[in-house]
């Protein structure tokens, strides 16, 4: 009997033990990067770089090629853009009123970098799925697509200070092939939280419907 009772226990430990592995290998599991976030980061890295390498020969960021590369390489609008016109942007691209929000957003963005300049800001900007951050105030808030699409901009030199939130956007069919900013303004209206694209449009993401995403 003694030698049944251990083997019982030896049954039960190893039980609670699998039980154990299983949901540690979950947990280290939803910790991890996706390949999709991963291409958003990788996205972000790509425009600041370009923003960083603007800064050192004092570019005016606002000059209708650099716009036009910017809206074409990082971002997506409701429109599609001309990609074989390279150095301006037709008022059948963007409307004068969403080209003068892109152009004060971003001058704010690339602003904000020069401004921090001496204390090496932009070269320690980095972003994090929200998923994976500390924000659980602005995350139980937002709707299960920007869950999904949100990342959090903040120093690596100071992780818990939230700097911004940048909603991406997935490959759209027809339209692009690899993911897009959206905005990095969240705003809070009508009780609700919703992101303000660098044209202006409040809440606009949900122009694109699931289906139009590529998978």
């Amino acid at each position: 009997m003694r030698v049944k009772h251990k083997s019982a226990i030896m049954k039960n430990k190893s039980r609670f033990i699998l039980i154990g592995l299983i949901i540690w290998s979950g947990f280290c599991n939803s910790q991890t990067i996706s390949v999709n976030e991963q291409k958003n980061i990788d996205l972000f890295n790509d425009f600041k770089n370009y923003l960083m390498s603007s800064l050192v020969v004092n570019k005016n960021i606002t000059d209708q090629a650099c716009l036009k590369y910017i809206a074409l390489h990082y971002l997506v609008t409701k429109k599609n853009l001309d990609s074989s016109n390279q150095a301006t942007i037709s008022d059948k691209e963007l409307s004068p009123g969403q080209l003068e929000s892109f152009k004060s957003e971003l001058n704010s963005f690339y602003n904000f970098l020069r401004e921090n300049e001496k204390g090496h800001l932009a070269e320690n900007l980095t972003i994090t799925p929200i998923r994976l951050s500390k924000d659980t105030f602005v995350y139980n808030r937002l709707t299960s697509f920007q869950k999904q699409n949100t990342f959090v901009l903040f120093d690596k030199r100071s992780p818990g200070k939230t700097i911004s939130y940048i909603l991406f956007l997935p490959p759209i069919k027809n339209k692009t092939d690899q993911p897009r900013i959206w905005s990095w303004t969240l705003l809070f209206k009508f009780g609700k939280l919703m992101f303000a694209s660098v044209t202006g449009e409040e809440g606009y993401e949900y122009i694109f419907s699931p289906g139009q995403f590529a998978k």
